[in-house]
């Protein structure tokens, strides 16, 4: 019986497979559009004791508002995705969710335009970005993982750093600079969801890879 490929634990070649993974264009614009995308959404939940105190004047017990929407959006948005799942195309399946993202931020930014924030209203976009980002993640992943059929761990693992490290830096500069009004927040989730975008759809027009196109980036 054949056994499994692995990769060589050889320090050198362990090196250098994670090069070809980590600078690889076309992993680094989707680990980058996964990862923003999920920044807009996150704003809020770094920025959340500014936005239910300061904001709308709520107490501690009152964090649900926000914390609810978010996970029934999630909730939603995973049902959506599996029953998506072998039906639609994987690029199909993330338009539809930047279609809903972008549907939520936008409302998010106009409802400022003319109204102060106000419950139920000012976070309704929460729950709406979730089903949205729920929805296009799964497919992103797959897209990325397919770039490297033979380190798929090791691609996996990259994408989660690349998705900390954004969200350090969410935590540490974005939120506190846009944390001062409810309209600078919208603001933050629509900005951080067109830089995403932008990711996505520089990577969607990148020719398409042969069928072996992954090949290479095994180490040997």
């Amino acid at each position: 019986m054949s056994t499994p490929s692995r990769q060589s634990a050889f320090l050198p070649l362990l090196i250098a497979a994670y090069r070809h993974v980590a600078w690889n264009g076309r992993f680094l614009l989707l680990a980058g559009a996964a990862a923003i995308n999920f920044s807009g959404f996150f704003i809020y939940v770094l920025s959340a004791p500014v936005f239910i105190y300061g904001h709308f004047g709520l107490n501690e017990h009152q964090f649900a508002w926000l914390f609810m929407s978010g996970v029934v959006g999630m909730m939603t948005g995973a049902y959506i995705s599996g029953r998506l799942a072998g039906r639609i195309s994987p690029e199909r399946v993330v338009g539809l969710g930047y279609a809903i993202m972008f549907a939520a931020a936008l409302y998010n930014v106009l409802y400022y335009v003319w109204f102060p924030p106000q419950l139920p209203w000012s976070i309704i976009h929460q729950g709406l970005y979730a089903v949205g980002m729920t929805i296009a993640m799964p497919a992103i992943t797959l897209l990325l993982l397919d770039l490297f059929p033979r380190n798929r761990g090791m691609a996996s693992s990259l994408q989660g750093f690349v998705h900390s490290f954004l969200s350090a830096l969410n935590a540490g500069i974005a939120s506190p600079l846009l944390s001062a009004t409810a309209a600078l927040l919208a603001g933050g989730m629509l900005g951080l969801l067109a830089v995403g975008f932008v990711c996505w759809r520089i990577y969607a027009s990148l020719p398409a890879l042969p069928p072996d196109g992954g090949r290479h980036t095994q180490a040997h």
